[in-house]
């Protein structure tokens, strides 16, 4: 990837990198867009980044995206449509919600419900095969 001066990227927030800004796997990958300052060799940018994000302005471009004015995703992730990126179809695709305990404690309770349900109606309708045998 050859990135010009003034053109706008992603900056990939590792949590090894980015402390702050990421102190949790579940937060935001990119903040917001920012912009090439220099070209310091083909696999390394300057990019214009506020000093409060308190790390070197300099990039590798394995942790930079390119970024489209005018497109509709605001993070990483959101552009369905892009090369790379997930083919499934945003108006028809189901929101992933990240399994927490709580979440999977009630999916257990509900499995383990579903399962004594259709046990117990296997051993009514064995009951039943049994009384119709006696008479």
């Amino acid at each position: 990837m050859i990135l010009k001066l003034g053109d706008w990227v992603w900056i990939h927030m590792r949590k090894e990198r980015f402390p702050k800004q990421r102190k949790s796997k579940l937060q935001p990958r990119g903040d917001r867009p920012f912009q090439v300052l220099e070209r310091i060799n083909d696999n390394s940018y300057k990019i214009n980044i506020p000093y409060e994000y308190g790390v070197s302005s300099s990039f590798n471009v394995a942790d930079l995206t390119p970024f489209v004015a005018g497109d509709d995703s605001e993070h990483l992730w959101t552009n369905a449509f892009q090369e790379g990126g997930n083919d499934e179809n945003p108006k028809t695709a189901q929101i992933q919600v990240p399994m927490t305990r709580s979440r999977i404690n009630q999916s257990m309770d509900i499995l383990q419900q579903m399962v004594a349900d259709i046990l117990n109606k296997a051993q009514v309708e064995k009951d039943e095969g049994q009384r119709q045998r006696h008479y």
